[in-house]
């Protein structure tokens, strides 16, 4: 997600933070067929990953130094 994304999950961490999330946009998860405790989101990918790193931004590789300090900001 962070090749394909990169400023874009910034920008929406960004707006996520100023604005909040839209409550019409509710992401769609479904429970994981190999773990009881884990949950795969089928729609809100984007939305999900810039709250993971947003509370986390140790998630963000290495090789993303730029995107792991702009995280790291928030």
């Amino acid at each position: 997600m962070i090749t394909e994304q990169e400023n874009k999950l910034v920008n929406l961490a960004e707006d996520i933070i100023n604005n909040g999330l839209n409550p019409s946009d509710i992401p769609i998860v479904t429970p994981s067929a190999d773990d009881e405790k884990a949950y795969v989101v089928l729609e809100g990918n984007r939305r999900v990953t810039a709250i993971k790193l947003i509370i986390q931004p140790d998630l963000v590789p290495s090789e993303f130094s730029f995107i792991k300090r702009r995280f790291k900001e928030f």
